[in-house]
């Protein structure tokens, strides 16, 4: 989300960026989302790893509104051991975990200022979230039997209200601040980020980091799943 584009009538910029986010994640009443009874456990983290992503920023502007579109996607396999205490001790199991997602924001964007893609830019819209994870859990001293599992598939769309800031620093250098929440089929979705801007001739490199929060509810039970992805982002925004 760069630069400072011409004044003609619509503007484009179309930024994609490789993210390398961590991805934690806690589930809330974890026993109850195993199919088990007990649902006064707390939340118990099931994952802290390192994982990849990529994101493709796109905003078609004019010389007041725009539409802004961004598709973010994460990727995550991992096998390790782990220890769970169900109430009866702790017990180590082998654990693997499978998370995909897929965000998607499509928003309207006010652009009062002057210069496009510059300065206070609100926007609102929706967010579509389809996030697929799977958790195995088996026993340690039995790596064949599968103890406890749990599904926590599932697609919800949000309404989008936020909000760009881009200060220039100089002819080549700009700071871009982002924040947004999002509300609706979800418990509440969150965003920050921030790029330092460095501008070309055919648009601007971009190079930051961000934050999101996701807290969404797990099938019918009463756990939800809390997930947070974080990490630097390099990306390059094409300008048209």
């Amino acid at each position: 989300t760069a630069g400072t584009a011409s004044a003609s009538d619509v503007d484009w910029v179309v930024a994609p960026y490789f993210w390398i986010p961590n991805i934690d994640g806690d589930v809330s009443n974890f026993d109850a989302a195993l199919g088990g009874s007990n649902n006064g456990n707390g939340s118990t983290n099931i994952m802290n790893y390192l994982v990849w992503g990529f994101m493709v920023h796109t905003q078609a502007q004019g010389e007041d509104w725009g539409v802004l579109n961004e598709i973010t996607y994460a990727d995550l396999t991992e096998s390790n051991r782990r220890s769970y205490d169900f109430g009866a001790g702790a017990v180590d199991f082998n654990q693997t975990v499978e998370n995909q997602d897929w965000i998607v924001d499509l928003a309207v964007v006010w652009s009062p200022n002057d210069t496009k893609f510059a300065g206070f830019e609100p926007y609102a819209g929706i967010r579509y979230l389809d996030v697929q994870l799977g958790l195995d859990l088996k026993l340690a001293t039995n790596n064949n039997a599968i103890a406890r599992s749990f599904n926590g598939d599932g697609s919800w769309t949000d309404f989008l209200i936020g909000a760009k800031y881009t200060v220039p620093l100089n002819e080549k250098w700009a700071l871009n601040f982002r924040g947004d929440y999002s509300f609706g089929d979800t418990e509440g979705t969150w965003l920050l980020a921030a790029n330092a801007i460095y501008a070309t001739k055919t648009g601007a490199w971009a190079f930051g980091y961000r934050y999101m929060g996701v807290e969404i509810p797990i099938g019918n039970t009463a756990s939800n799943l809390d997930l947070s992805l974080y990490g630097p982002q390099v990306g390059y925004a094409f300008k048209f």
